[in-house]
């Protein structure tokens, strides 16, 4: 997970389907979970945008959400 204390739009998503999701590492910025992701089986969840850069660049693979969360706006 990204920084941040509240829950995110996939936490409370996977909450109304009765599910959770068990946060294994927390990073302050993606780029900071790469090495982490390429040298195990997590998953992560970021904004297809960025998704979509990572998978150009690392041997990662990106899918869609299956559930439905709100557009998620943020500023550089």
């Amino acid at each position: 997970t990204g920084g941040g204390d509240k829950d995110s739009y996939t936490d409370l998503a996977l909450r109304e389907l009765g599910h959770t999701r068990h946060v294994t590492f927390k990073v302050p910025f993606f780029s900071a979970a790469i090495n982490r992701l390429v040298s195990s089986e997590h998953l992560m969840v970021v904004p297809e945008h960025i998704a979509v850069n990572l998978a150009k660049h690392w041997d990662l693979a990106h899918k869609a959400l299956p559930l439905e969360t709100p557009i998620h706006q943020y500023w550089l």
